[in-house]
């Protein structure tokens, strides 16, 4: 969080009201601009952070304070922090615990629905590595990215590729079920949009491998490949999540349980996806 005291407009003080109302407006005018500025700056994280610290405005005053200022100054003004700026380690531990949590909890029940018929092979594997792929390891990916440097770089993209990969072995699960049961595939809205996201994934994967990577990237410092990564990557598991609220809506007959599964991926997207 930035603290914006240090711009609390000081007066100079002059004999003429005419000249003191300008020079009132004019320090004002500063320092609404300075939070303007750094509302911005929060608001696009990937653009200013870890260079929050160069800004002219993100560092105290260096000019003296009159001492009876300081003494009445007792409104700091902070700018809170949106969902898609860079998470506090607090926060970031609680983001991954319920991902995690909805993994365990949301993974088992969407793979033993239908009610009743429990956990059976090859079918559940097949929505318990989607959550696990899209949700879990993909949703964590994109938590430990907004966290910023080196480590972080390379653990997104350590977990944004585990997660396409056990989102595959999902696929394979469903795939083989279908097979072994001699169902057509690719007959649903469902299995439709889950291979689009999937797919979809691959593209930003390769493209964070080989241009963005921190270690051998190609182009790792292209602001525009970056952003495009960045979204696209967000897009498609966005996608994916949509993708398996609307297969859980095919085996259940309650909307009360399928608002109960979808409810917290809604209120972790925009800590998670924005």
């Amino acid at each position: 969080m930035l603290r914006l005291s240090a711009f609390k407009p000081h007066l100079k003080q002059t004999s003429h009201p005419r000249e003191a109302k300008i020079h009132s407006h004019h320090h004002i005018t500063a320092y609404y601009s300075a939070t303007v500025t750094l509302v911005l700056a929060r608001i696009s994280p990937d653009c200013m952070s870890e260079e929050e610290d160069r800004l002219p405005f993100a560092k105290p005053a260096t000019s003296p304070t009159p001492a009876a200022d300081t003494a009445t100054d007792t409104t700091d003004n902070i700018i809170m922090a949106p969902p898609n700026s860079k998470p506090t380690p607090q926060t970031y531990r609680i983001l991954v615990a319920c991902l995690s949590l909805f993994v365990l909890l949301g993974g088992y029940y969407a793979a033993t629905r239908p009610a009743g018929v429990g956990f059976r092979l090859p079918f559940s594997l097949h929505p318990l590595l989607m959550v696990l792929g899209y949700v879990g390891l993909m949703g964590t990916a994109h938590v430990t990215k907004k966290l910023g440097g080196y480590s972080n770089t390379k653990l997104h993209g350590y977990l944004a590729s585990a997660g396409l990969a056990t989102s595959f072995c999902g696929l394979y699960a469903i795939w083989r079920n279908k097979d072994n049961m001699g169902k057509e595939h690719l007959t649903s809205y469902h299995s439709w949009g889950g291979i689009a996201s999937l797919v979809g994934l691959v593209l930003p994967a390769l493209a964070g491998l080989i241009f963005l990577h921190p270690d051998f990237g190609i182009d790792k410092t292209n602001q525009d490949y970056r952003l495009a990564h960045k979204w696209a990557g967000r897009l498609f598991t966005v996608g994916g999540w949509i993708s398996c609220v609307v297969g859980l809506n095919q085996m259940v007959d309650s909307r009360a349980e399928l608002v109960m599964f979808a409810a917290p991926l809604v209120l972790l997207a925009p800590f998670v996806l924005i």
